[in-house]
């Protein structure tokens, strides 16, 4: 079924029509591929993922969660972050008009902004969260541990 973005109850006036649906799983693949990629910056690569995934819309309701979910798994599976889902989300959303123009400029082929949107978003969510002090700010890389103790025997 084909599904739209904003416009009614046609897809005529809609501010975005996705892909139609037979080419939604070979574009699905293809994301699939680009997040198990490491050569990328962790933030860039959740940030590309997030749109494309926007982008080709699979669903027909949760696109927008869901796609918010994945920028947080990209992160915590890259090591850019020890929590399973910062509050990145929120920052994103929380000025829809800017998100939208975003997410419209990615598919114009214009990336940096919106990455650079995502990368303030981490940072800010990074500051916010060691000035609480519930969580260190060092990439988990540099993050030291303590060895474990001794194993006892009886």
């Amino acid at each position: 079924m084909q599904n739209w973005i904003g416009g009614g109850r046609t897809p005529r006036d809609a501010d975005h029509v996705p892909p139609p649906p037979e080419f939604v799983p070979s574009l699905m693949a293809d994301l699939f591929a680009f997040l198990a990629r490491d050569d990328l910056h962790p933030v860039a690569q959740a940030a590309i993922a997030h749109a494309q995934f926007e982008s080709i819309h699979p669903f027909t309701d949760g696109n927008g969660r869901t796609g918010r979910a994945l920028v947080a798994a990209v992160l915590r599976h890259r090591g850019a972050t020890r929590t399973a889902s910062p509050p990145v989300s929120s920052v994103l959303v929380a000025e829809r008009a800017r998100y939208f123009q975003h997410l419209t400029q990615y598919r114009e082929g214009h990336v940096d902004a919106w990455v650079r949107d995502v990368a303030i978003a981490v940072a800010r969510d990074r500051t916010r969260r060691s000035s609480r002090g519930c969580c260190s700010t060092r990439s988990p890389r540099t993050v030291r541990r303590r060895p474990a103790p001794p194993a006892r025997t009886r």
